[in-house]
């Protein structure tokens, strides 16, 4: 409902006022009918109101009435105070001007339930509390209806409300159709298929009547261009499809993306109309999310000895729709790790987790072994399903309970009394005895003092096991000085998964006895001859009595070695007892390679068994007495007889025996070189045998004795019979069973194995006269050696403990190789890459008693390899090319002995001893040099089985192998076809050749099988066939080539030997997957059975070798398969167009170069004045850019201190000036002098081709006071159309201030290229200095040959090597890096001589133009007025300016003296120091350019020649490759060395602050050129000077005399004659004593005299005044005619 108007509450009248109630608004009223409301409401007003009333109007008619109701409430009335409520209700008409109804309501006509009638209002009150009242109203029309309510309580309070009642009749509409989404926004749905999902739709619909509601939903499929509205979805399976509220079950739709549409129609009752509204959505529907689930729960608990599992298997993919889940499982100790995904090494809960996954992470179902995870500890595993792009995870945390402390089980094995004996090994076993292989456990040992200090110790050296496992084997002779007196060894062992233990063996030493001094007396003598005698002193010890023991050193140590054994001193005994000096005995000779010198050793030996050892020399001499030898060996040999056979036979007495006999051997093989001396040598050494088996071996020692005779006696087994050989080996087998049951009884093993070396020596003399001369073998012989072999093999194998080194007995024909180990180091897996060659890899699975293997059982291997084969009466002794192995396997019991065990399986390496056939092929390019190839061919037979070959080279790259049926090639197709790889097996291809047959496979190894084969020879029909084998790769050789490929053929067989009494057998073993043409691998299958050792009856010793056969007829097919390559005239070309350019740009060079000669001017301009003051050097640069020079004329104009000069035209035709890069230097004089220049400028005509110029720098020089001023100009200027007549003004510049680095930086990078841009300072337009454009074109092309000379010599280098071809080019332009580097210091060199070693430059010619033609000057000079029109307001110029040009305080000299100009003028004539010039350059000699030139025409003639001898051998493409590299070598020097060295030292330098003294000016070069400039002019007017006197002297004198002669007088001499005999007295003609004044004034009185004559009449006064007074004078002097003295005073008148 629609409120109508509400009645303020509270709206009372205050005191006496009175409250009107608010009108209501009608939308339209009329004027009148206003009025009337007004004034009934006034009427109501006349009484305080205080009425509570609310009016509503039902709002619009019912959709089937057509009236409305009006609904009013008041509060609900007491009854007891009820008021008298009368309401009067008034309706107007459509027109508002007339009542249409009235109607009275008291309170009585209340309504109950009247809200009711007011729809979707929320009334403002509580309906319980009023009384509602309803009115009728008929509703004729559409419009509101006004009323009027008037409500009166009793005649006191009266309220009117105006109320319109709302007739318009109301529609029924669809307000809202929505499907609902979570986003409003959202076109599309996102489902699972197997999870149901539903929609809804919100339908709103506002209607007074009954409705009709039709729904109805519609789903269609989606495709790339929208919904497939004719093939909609079958909506029978969804539920609701004609509710608002529809359900789609789990899997009801399949995936993609479908449009669901909602279409809803309302129907009103009574009523045709229908209204529709509809609401589309679309629904994608996706595969539904996989479900991760570990059985367990998220946590759990496992003991950490049991197996539990990690079982995932009830992951599921909810859509089922096939396919595999993979499952992957991860682990970590921090559950942070997953947010990253990171791996840590510290989290990881495995040794063997390489990363967050699992060491077996794939499966659904992870079964955990005991004791795999360290206990007490929190692991987060992970597991992560994975089916196509969907993934799902599922966590679970797994606690570890701890594991049971380890228990260490610590015994000893050797050496365990209550010290030790520090000359035997000290072992010791420190097993954990409840640990398994699978924990790890890791030992660590550690020696400590008695103090509880760490000692450093050497474990590597000083232990054969390390220091980390469980058995401890520390090396005799280690403690022999023990710095403490106890020490403790600490044993930790820790297993992987946390769990530790330790223990401690504490221990003393055993010291030695103290050293004292032994000698032997005497120093020297001769054996078999002198007897010696060695005394001791001063050995003490505690543990009394002292033994003395020594030993005569044998060769037996340095030939066979018992590597355990820390010194081997194995040698006679020649004296053993408690005395400290021995006996007197005889020596036997000594060591010839080391001057005759024989070593003794002497052991003191305490109680306990540890020595001191003394080593004593002594030099001996050969008997000179040969014959005697022959009673000393009888003498010798019947004391040692008497001895032996004695019956109360004492331990010394079977010592003395044995070195006696020793001595008899001694003396046998001393005398078995000398010829002189002929013994029955058989019969000899049998009766020494026979003395050595008669000696007891009840001790260790008689041992010893017995083994040092056979040994020595056996050294020239040769001459023994066979029956000595056999006794030999007959007292050999009691010997090492003494020697074993002595090993047993005193458990220490040092000495024991030194006692093994004289057996193994004996053995080695008789079973290598065994196979040398086969007519000595026998077989029972060999039974023997092998037995006693087996013996020595349990000796040694007693003294070690697992895990320790290898042992190796060594001999000269045979090496015994024995290793212990635990089981569970005994591991099945044999790596593929194993280089290994004589290696033996046993897997044990079972005792000899048939029981299992446990983990900790002993198994001992021994390993013998022969070189030759030891039994030459068997088969195949000559088809053997490998070394024959003979191994052992025994388990090794905690008492020593070894029980024989057959492997069930045995990987053995043999090496090759030859076998192969090996050799070179030719490989080289194909005839369409398209591929390598290479070929051989080898012939078969029916007896041919399987054939490998290996291919041999450094090359990796992928072979095709071809194989072809004979050795015609043609047409031949190949039968066979295999891809061999560098780094993988061989495949075949092609026709399908089946391998499954050969049990060889590798990289480069190829297998020919035997079928394959068989099938060749079917089809031939012949008992043999040639195959043909080509090798085809891709084109990675330019030549053929012999060295690059070898192939090495084989076909190998295994043979076995079942014990020395069988035959070899070829089925028992095969061939194994490793072989190759170094070693042969042989796999051994066998079965076990049980045996035990007997007391050494026979041997158990098994023995392998291989066999081969030799494929005859191997040929190389290279020389048929490779294409001749042809002589290529690439380089030859090459040179010879550089020889062509370069003549081109020599006649060029050179022209340019005497150009520039003749253009070296330091131009005087023509119009300067002889009057002039100032005379200045004006120096101009013009710039380097491109198009900077001009053609114009330029004028000038010095502005000075003192005043301005013209403007000058610097006229310089017909010579160029003002070129790009040109320094030009003009002479300029003004008429006054204009002190310290300020500034100058410059205009251009508006002539020339190119008007414009670039000014880069200026300088200007006063040559009266030798200042200078620069400038930096670094300007265009051009003409300007509108101002023909601009000019440009530059100031001087600040000395002190910095440049601008950019200016400096293109300055200084110019001149770099302009003078070390070998290439571009060619063609620059101006070169300066005496390095000329030839010089510099010759040393490039001597630079350039010699590095096409650098790159030919790489190629020809490596032209054997291969390269694949997308790397040709490649390698092409790095060798052409390489060689421009190389070339480098040559050109330098080159550079440096012609720069540094030229003559001064020529001298420097001044033009000064006296006579001008007017075709140059009338155009260039201009008026003064004119030029100086717009100058005359800067003539005056002020005194008191500063200086700014430097000075100098050297003198001025004259600049001509009659010269140039009439007014002399003064100019520098020094070199000033305008910047600083290091004086540290080099200068040469000028014969250095010789040298230069030596070297550019050694280099040009000599690589010009190589390149073209190497060249013409070169195919085409390598000529190619050549030329790139030749290429990229110009390019690297032409661009990058000069111009980025350029660059580089041009951007350093502008780095720090520059000034005008930090740049090149040429003002020094033009002082040296203006000094020789005038020295110059001055000696050539000089010259002209005394040429013209010298004409004129010459023609004066010709005139004089040509005039003089004709009017000489005939009476001369008579005029002369007079004054001599008439002025003068006689007494003076003939003075004797005539001094300088007589001289002088005799000659002038002749001249005088002659000119009277000859002078005119005007002249002979004079003349003759002169005679007179000179004959005066004379009289004066005195001089007499006859030269005697006047009578008066000498000198003076008389």
């Amino acid at each position: 409902g629609v409120p109508a108007s509400r009645a303020p509450a509270g709206s009372t009248a205050s005191g006496a006022g009175e409250v009107c109630p608010r009108p209501f608004s009608f939308p339209a009223v009329s004027t009148k009918t206003h009025h009337h409301l007004l004034s009934t409401q006034q009427l109501s007003c006349k009484r305080p109101v205080d009425l509570d009333v609310h009016v509503f109007s039902s709002g619009r008619s019912s959709f089937l009435q057509n009236f409305s109701y009006l609904v009013w409430f008041i509060p609900t009335q007491h009854p007891m105070l009820q008021c008298e409520w009368t309401f009067y209700l008034q309706l107007f008409g459509t027109k508002k001007d007339h009542v249409v109804q009235n109607s009275t309501y008291t309170y009585n006509n209340h309504v109950k339930n009247a809200a009711r009638f007011v729809r979707r209002s929320a009334l403002p009150f509580d309906a319980e509390k009023y009384t509602g009242f309803v009115a009728e109203v008929n509703c004729t029309s559409s419009a509101p209806i006004p009323a009027l309510l008037s409500v009166r309580v009793k005649d006191h309070t009266a309220k009117t409300i105006e109320a319109p009642v709302v007739c318009a009749k109301r529609e029924c509409r669809i307000t809202r159709c929505w499907i609902q989404r979570p986003n409003p926004k959202s076109l599309i749905l996102f489902k699972k298929k197997a999870v149901e999902f539903y929609l809804f739709t919100k339908l709103d619909i506002d209607c007074n009547v009954g409705i009709t509601v039709n729904i109805l939903w519609h789903v269609y499929p989606t495709k790339e261009s929208g919904p497939d509205w004719s093939n909609p979805v079958n909506t029978s399976v969804l539920y609701g499809t004609k509710m608002v509220h529809l359900t789609v079950p789990k899997n009801a739709l399949d995936y993609g993306v479908y449009l669901f549409h909602f279409t809803a129609e309302v129907i009103p009752i009574r009523s045709s109309t229908v209204l529709k509204a509809f609401d589309v959505i679309y629904v994608a529907i996706e595969k539904a999310d996989l479900t991760a689930n570990i059985s367990g729960g998220s946590v759990r608990t496992v003991g950490f000895s049991e197996s539990w599992t990690l079982d995932g298997s009830k992951s599921s993919d909810p859509d089922s729709d096939g396919g595999q889940m993979r499952f992957t499982w991860y682990c970590t100790k921090d559950w942070e790790d997953y947010k990253t995904m990171k791996f840590s090494l510290k989290n990881r809960c495995h040794p063997l987790q390489k990363d967050l996954r699992w060491i077996t992470h794939s499966g659904p179902i992870q079964t955990i072994p005991p004791e795999s995870l360290p206990g007490s500890t929190l692991y987060y595993f992970r597991l992560v399903v994975q089916k196509g792009k969907r993934k799902a995870y599922a966590d679970q945390i797994i606690e570890v309970d701890p594991g049971p402390p380890l228990i260490l089980n610590v015994r000893c094995i050797e050496n365990c009394g209550r010290s030790i004996i520090p000359t035997e090994r000290f072992s010791l076993s420190g097993k954990c005895s409840n640990c398994k292989p699978s924990n790890k456990p890791l030992y660590y040992w550690s020696l400590f003092s008695d103090t509880s200090k760490e000692i450093h110790f050497d474990w590597d050296s000083k232990t054969s096991t390390g220091r980390f496992g469980a058995y401890m084997s520390i090396h005799a002779l280690t403690f022999m000085k023990p710095a403490y007196q106890s020490y403790v060894l600490h044993l930790s062992v820790t297993t992987w998964d946390g769990r530790s233990s330790s223990s401690t063996i504490p221990f003393t030493v055993n010291i030695p006895p103290r050293a004292g001094r032994c000698n032997i007396s005497p120093h020297y003598g001769i054996a078999f001859l002198t007897k010696f005698v060695v005394k001791c002193r001063g050995f003490y010890d505690t543990q009394l009595p002292l033994t003395y023991k020594v030993i005569l050193a044998s060769h037996v140590p340095e030939t066979t070695a018992v590597t355990s054994v820390a010194e081997n001193t194995f040698g006679p005994i020649l004296y053993y007892g408690y005395e400290s000096t021995t006996p007197p005995s005889f020596l036997p000779v000594g060591d010839p390679y080391h001057k005759h010198t024989l070593t003794l050793h002497v052991q003191v030996r305490d109680f306990l068994g540890a020595f001191t050892q003394v080593t004593l020399r002594v030099h001996m001499k050969n008997p000179h007495k040969i014959q005697s030898l022959s009673a000393v060996f009888h003498e010798l040999l019947a004391s040692a007889n008497r001895l032996s056979v004695s019956s109360a036979q004492q331990t010394g007495d079977g010592i003395r025996a044995g070195y006696l006999a020793y001595l008899a051997a001694s003396v046998l093989n001393y005398i078995i070189d000398i010829p002189t001396v002929q013994l029955p040598q058989a019969q000899l050494r049998e009766r020494v045998v026979n003395t050595a088996l008669s000696i007891s071996v009840r001790s260790i020692m008689e041992i010893n004795q017995v083994a040092a005779v056979l040994s020595e006696v056996t050294q020239a087994v040769e001459r023994m019979n066979i029956r000595s050989q056999d006794l030999a080996i007959g007292k050999l087998t009691e010997v090492t069973r003494a020697l074993l049951r002595q090993r047993l009884r005193s458990r220490l093993s040092e000495e024991a194995e030194i006692q093994t070396s004289g057996i193994l020596k004996c053995l080695a003399h008789i079973l290598s006269s065994d196979l040398l001369r086969l007519k000595n073998a026998s077989a029972d012989g060999f039974k023997n050696i092998f037995s006693i072999m087996e013996g020595v093999i349990e000796i040694v194998s007693m003294g070690k403990v697992p895990e320790e080194i290898e042992t190796l007995m060594e001999t000269d024909y045979w090496n015994i190789t024995l290793v212990k180990k635990e089981a569970w180091n005994i591991t099945d897996y044999l790596p593929t890459t194993y280089t290994c060659r004589n290696c033996f890899f046993p897997i044990v699975k079972q005792k000899a008693d048939g029981s299992a293997v446990v983990p900790n059982t002993v198994v001992a291997t021994a390993l013998l390899e022969f070189d030759e084969t030891p039994f030459p009466w068997l088969g195949y002794t000559s088809d053997i090319i490998s070394v024959v192995i003979g191994y052992k396997v025994a388990e090794s019991t905690r008492n020593g002995d070894l029980i024989p065990m057959k492997p069930e399986k045995a990987d053995i390496f043999l090496a090759r001893r030859g076998g192969i056939t090996a050799f070179n092929i030719v490989m080289g390019p194909d005839k369409t040099q398209a591929y390598t190839i290479g070929g051989f061919s080898f012939e078969l037979n029916e007896t041919t089985t399987n054939v490998y070959f290996q291919i041999m080279t450094s090359l990796k790259v992928t072979f095709r192998v071809l194989v072809f049926a004979g050795t015609n090639l043609t047409h031949a197709q190949p039968v066979a076809s295999f891809s061999a790889f560098h780094n993988m097996p061989t495949v075949a291809s092609g026709n399908g050749t089946s391998t499954a047959d050969c049990s060889i496979s590798g990289p480069y190894i190829v297998c020919l099988p035997q079928s394959l084969l068989n099938k060749i020879l079917q089809e031939s029909g012949l008992d043999s066939q040639n195959i043909s084998v080509i090798l085809e790769t891709h084109y990675v050789l330019r030549y053929p080539n012999r060295k690059l490929v070898d192939v090495c053929i084989f076909n190998d067989r295994c043979l076995h030997l079942d014990g020395v009494e069988g035959e070899w057998n070829k089925d028992t073993c095969r061939i194994g997957s490793l072989t190759d043409w170094e070693k042969i691998h042989c796999v051994c299958d066998s079965k076990q059975t049980r045996q035990r050792l007997p007391s050494l009856p026979s041997s158990n010793i098994k023995f392998l070798a291989a066999k081969v056969v030799v494929l005859p007829n191997t040929v190389d097919l290279g020389r048929d398969l490779i294409a001749d390559i042809p002589k290529n005239p690439l380089t030859l070309i090459t040179v010879l167009s550089i020889f062509a350019i370069f003549l081109f740009l020599c006649c060029w060079a050179i022209g340019k170069d005497r150009v520039e000669k003749e253009i070296k001017y330091i131009i005087v301009l023509p119009d300067n004045e002889a009057s002039d003051e100032g005379s200045f050097l004006v120096t101009l640069y013009t710039g380097s850019r491109w198009n900077a020079g001009t053609t114009a004329e330029v004028f000038l104009q010095l502005i000075g201190q003192y005043g301005r000069s013209k403007f000058r035209c610097l006229w310089h035709q017909p010579s160029p000036a003002f070129q790009r890069g040109s320094i030009d230097c003009f002479l300029v004089t003004t008429k006054k002098n204009l002190g310290d220049i300020r500034s100058f400028k410059l205009r251009l005509s508006d002539e020339g081709k190119s008007p414009s110029w670039f000014v880069s720098r200026a300088e200007v020089e006063d040559m009266s006071t030798r200042k200078v001023w620069f400038f930096l100009c670094r300007k265009w200027l051009f003409i300007d159309k509108n101002n023909p007549s601009r000019d440009w003004k530059f100031s001087v510049a600040d000395p002190e201030v910095p440049l601008p680095k950019l200016d400096y930086f293109l300055i200084n990078f110019n001149r770099r290229l302009t003078e070390y841009h070998l290439w571009l300072s060619i063609f620059a337009p101006v070169i300066t200095g005496a390095f000329t454009r030839f010089q510099r074109l010759s040393t490039f092309l001597a630079v350039i040959l010699f590095s096409f000379l650098v790159n030919i010599m790489f190629f020809n280098a490596e032209k054997d090597e291969e390269t694949p071809i997308y790397l040709r080019y490649l390698r092409s332009i790095t060798v052409g890096i390489e060689c421009a580097l190389l070339t480098l210091p040559v050109e330098m060199l080159i550079i440096a001589l012609f720069k540094y070693s030229q003559k001064d430059p020529p001298p420097v010619v001044t033009k000064m133009y006296p006579k001008v033609d007017s075709r140059y000057w009338n155009n260039c000079i201009i008026s003064e007025k004119d030029a100086n029109v717009i100058d005359t307001d800067e003539q005056t110029v002020s005194v008191s300016s500063p200086q700014t040009g430097k000075g100098s305080q050297k003198s001025s000299s004259n600049l001509t003296e009659g010269g140039f100009f009439s007014k002399g003028r003064t100019l520098s004539t020094t070199i000033r120091q305008l910047r600083k010039i290091p004086d540290t350059e080099p200068l040469l000699c000028w014969w250095w350019v010789c040298v230069a030139w030596a070297l550019v025409l050694g280099i040009t003639v000599l690589s010009s020649f190589f390149i073209v001898l190497y060249g013409l051998s070169y195919g085409y493409q390598t000529s190619r490759e050549w030329l790139i590299a030749s290429g990229t070598s110009f390019l690297e020097n032409l661009f990058f060395h000069s111009i980025l060295k350029s660059l580089l030292f041009s951007a350093i330098s502008s780095i720090r602050a520059k000034y005008l003294e930090d740049i090149r000016w040429v003002t020094q070069e033009k002082h040296v050129e203006v000094t020789n400039m005038l020295r110059r002019a001055k000696f050539k007017i000089n010259a002209l000077i005394f040429v013209e006197d010298l004409i004129h002297h010459l023609v004066f004198l010709s005139l004089l005399l040509n005039f003089a002669y004709p009017t000489e007088n005939a009476s001369g001499f008579q005029y002369s004659q007079f004054p001599e005999e008439k002025l003068f007295s006689k007494n003076l003609s003939h003075p004797s004593f005539v001094t300088k004044h007589d001289l002088v004034s005799h000659g002038s009185i002749s001249s005088s005299a002659h000119t009277a004559l000859t002078s005119g009449p005007g002249h002979a006064g004079n003349a003759w005044v002169s005679i007179l007074r000179a004959g005066t004078r004379r009289e004066r002097l005195g001089v007499h005619p006859e030269g005697r003295d006047t009578p008066g005073t000498p000198g003076c008148p008389s």
